[in-house]
């Protein structure tokens, strides 16, 4: 998945550290980040005009340190927009814009302090902004998500979202609710979206996906009860059942929605339905 970099190790633990030249800069303009002409890396600080005091420490990848930076789009850079990013760039590139756009974001909306209006500061020590009128502390804020593959014999519960491409199938997903555990996230978000009831649920892996700040915690579960698809009108343009052998799906390497609908598509409900589970090999 994305956050597989297979031999460059991510590290988010923050740190002072200085820039140097060749560490890359990230910029963002709304739903856009700098990059080259071929979104194939991001601007130098060489690259960068103007102080490098604003330069704030993001995290490191391998030996490439990455710096958000708040400057002019640098000459032979464009303004790439983040789903052309995820699709296209090389992974360790995409997974770096995704992350260092989740953490621009939680430092752009928390200048100020919310306790008491005033404005906030960093920390020197740690990844974290401090009120220094009121003491009130804030650190970067991740949203739990939960993704689903509904199991039905030999068939899979696919979803497609309103105003989404139509070829784009998914699988059940939402956000835990205040006081849910992730499990019960499960059966109300497949209630909610499709009217169907589960049991079995069975805890698949997770993902870290910085395009909407969340941390996505997938779970196959199998059928309880009627089959009767009833979606939601506010989201779901449409629900159906995809017996295995029409799932026409290969693995992107990407979003973990792919890979769980890619696995059920090779293993059916085979393994898929226990704690243990062998590792994925694409």
């Amino acid at each position: 998945m994305l956050q597989e970099l297979t031999d460059q190790v991510f590290n988010s633990q923050y740190t002072a550290a200085l820039p140097r030249d060749d560490s890359f800069a990230l910029l963002f303009e709304g739903d856009h980040i700098a990059m080259d002409q071929t979104a194939n890396r991001f601007p130098r600080l060489d690259e960068i005009q103007g102080s490098r005091d604003s330069l704030v420490y993001l995290f490191s990848i391998g030996e490439t340190v990455f710096f958000l930076a708040d400057a002019p789009l640098p000459p032979g850079m464009r303004w790439v927009e983040m789903r052309e990013v995820r699709f296209e760039a090389p992974r360790e590139m995409a997974f770096a814009a995704a992350t260092g756009q989740q953490l621009s974001l939680w430092y752009k909306r928390n200048r100020i302090c919310g306790a008491c209006g005033e404005k906030t500061q960093q920390s020197s020590m740690e990844r974290m902004l401090f009120c220094p009128a009121c003491g009130q502390l804030y650190y970067p804020a991740i949203s739990p998500a939960v993704i689903v593959g509904v199991i039905h014999g030999d068939s899979l519960l696919l979803t497609r979202m309103k105003n989404r491409p139509a070829h784009h199938r998914a699988l059940v997903a939402g956000y835990a609710e205040i006081g849910e555990t992730l499990e019960e996230t499960v059966r109300r978000e497949v209630w909610e979206e499709t009217g169907l009831r589960v049991q079995d649920i069975t805890y698949y892996k997770s993902q870290p996906w910085g395009f909407s700040s969340s941390l996505l915690v997938g779970y196959y579960a199998r059928l309880s009860g009627s089959d009767v698809i009833n979606p939601q009108d506010e989201e779901l343009d449409s629900a159906f059942w995809v017996p295995r052998g029409e799932l026409d799906v290969s693995f992107d390497g990407i979003s973990m929605t792919n890979e769980m609908i890619v696995r059920f598509a090779k293993h059916g409900s085979d393994g898929l339905l226990r704690p243990e589970m062998p590792p994925f090999m694409g």
